[in-house]
């Protein structure tokens, strides 16, 4: 679903895209030609059981519209039309438009983010997005819900939804960025040393100091991550001292702890 968002964002979004998402979701390979005509859909919702008339989120339940199909054909010309609005804004706008409507019986809150990523694309005109409003949205899952909340049952102006909503945008850029400066600056670390004689178990060692690793770094934890004995690795990381790759930490104590020399 993703991938068809990001490498065809130049299409446009039609009911049998929509649909094949919500098929690719549910895990199903078959599909229902017929089961692509919203006006269809209107009667296949009246076939198979009461049409609710509201339709609930995980933390929210609204009334939805009373003919699905009229305005799912609204949102369809609406969004499918060249108009001189930000690709970025008009993301955040088909995004909660979608949400309003809630045309499916679940699954509507991952399809919106699919259609506001089809906008983010055309908005950078790239099909790589190396960040991620969904991940985003779910680090930030109570201010989302309280924003669409007081959006959605309020006067239904957009004004503060698409200012957080760009917010977000945002702070999904700023992590891209500041991961992307950490890959980068991990792979220039490693090519400074590549014609260094390094053993697996000092790369490994390496790799975690890199990714985060938040404990201290003693000869005692050495031999115990990488199962060596502690003469061993006192000599592995005697050999990273020499290689200035480590380098004793300042601070004193009962276990003497290593860091990695400056990353650069």
């Amino acid at each position: 679903m993703l991938i068809d968002a990001l490498y065809n964002y130049d299409h446009p979004v039609l009911a049998e895209r929509l649909f094949l998402w919500k098929y690719a979701l549910e895990g199903k390979t078959g599909f229902s030609r017929s089961f692509l005509d919203w006006h269809e859909r209107d009667s296949l919702w009246g076939l198979t059981m009461p049409k609710p008339a509201e339709r609930k989120m995980e933390f929210l339940t609204i009334p939805i519209p009373v003919n699905t199909s009229e305005e799912m054909k609204m949102f369809f010309r609406w969004v499918n039309t060249i108009h001189p609005t930000d690709p970025v804004i008009k993301a955040g706008v088909a995004y909660l438009r979608f949400l309003l409507i809630r045309p499916f019986d679940n699954d509507n809150g991952r399809i919106a983010r699919n259609i506001a990523v089809i906008f983010l694309s055309r908005a950078g005109n790239l099909p790589d997005s190396f960040f991620s409003i969904s991940t985003q949205i779910a680090r930030d899952l109570k201010q989302y819900e309280e924003i669409l909340t007081h959006t959605l049952t309020g006067s239904m102006d957009i004004t503060e939804w698409l200012r957080w909503f760009l917010y977000c945008l945002w702070d999904a850029l700023s992590d891209t960025e500041a991961a992307l400066a950490h890959v980068i600056s991990k792979a220039k670390f490693f090519d400074k040393y590549r014609l260094l004689s390094l053993n697996d178990r000092q790369l490994h060692t390496l790799n975690m100091l890199w990714d985060g690793f938040d404990s201290k770094l003693t000869s005692s934890f050495y031999a115990s991550m990488n199962k060596c004995s502690p003469d061993t690795a006192l000599r592995d990381i005697q050999d990273l001292i020499t290689k200035n790759i480590l380098q004793k930490e300042d601070a004193g104590g009962r276990s003497t702890a290593y860091k990695l020399g400056i990353k650069n």
